[in-house]
């Protein structure tokens, strides 16, 4: 009998299909589904998205840091529209980066929050590892040593799981009177700016 429901449940769906197969390309281009004047909106949105991201990285680039949150929160309202995953959770690691550059650790703390949640839904490893580091950065300045070198710990075994070489920049940290000793760990620039940390 349950093969029976199987079989009528696979006839029905084809049926349901075959007027569609009168439509030329469909069964070799799924995506042709997507009606073109949508699929070019959502192009021309991420553009501009992209256009607000690269708009913030020079006002951080030029200490208008306030500025840079603005042109980045929205680009992260477009990546958010458009379902950029990816993206959203680099533009709030980029937002973390100016609240840390204007010494507000806190709202760092919670944009890097964010930013970690996304790469660890998506499966961002690296993108995960650079927040790490940036929030154990970010912990280390309000003087919460243990709870960076633990961030840093955890950032270090991805980059090397990943076989990513900034996990050695991380392997040279020493903490030296609270201050790190290695400073080319990038703190508080966003991931365009910091030397072999620009996500993929």
């Amino acid at each position: 009998m349950g093969h029976a429901v199987k079989w009528l449940g696979l006839l029905a769906a084809t049926a349901a299909i075959m007027p569609l197969a009168e439509i030329p390309g469909f069964f070799k281009k799924p995506w042709n589904l997507i009606p073109p004047a949508l699929a070019q909106s959502v192009k021309d949105r991420k553009a501009e998205a992209d256009r607000f991201l690269q708009q913030g990285l020079q006002e951080f680039n030029a200490n208008q840091f306030s500025e840079a949150v603005q042109s980045w929160e929205r680009a992260l309202e477009i990546y958010r529209e458009i379902g950029d995953r990816s993206n959203e959770g680099r533009t709030l690691d980029d937002i973390g980066s100016a609240y840390f550059r204007q010494s507000n650790y806190s709202r760092a703390i919670y944009f890097y929050g964010e930013a970690l949640r996304i790469a660890v839904e998506i499966g961002d490893e690296r993108g995960e590892a650079i927040t790490l580091t940036n929030m154990g950065s970010t912990l280390e300045e309000t003087n919460r040593v243990n709870e960076a070198i633990d961030l840093f710990g955890q950032a270090l075994l991805i980059f090397e799981l990943i076989n990513d070489p900034e996990g050695q920049k991380i392997r040279n940290f020493s903490i030296t009177a609270g201050k790190p000793a290695d400073v080319e760990l990038g703190r508080g620039l966003p991931r365009e700016q910091r030397s072999g940390l620009t996500k993929e």
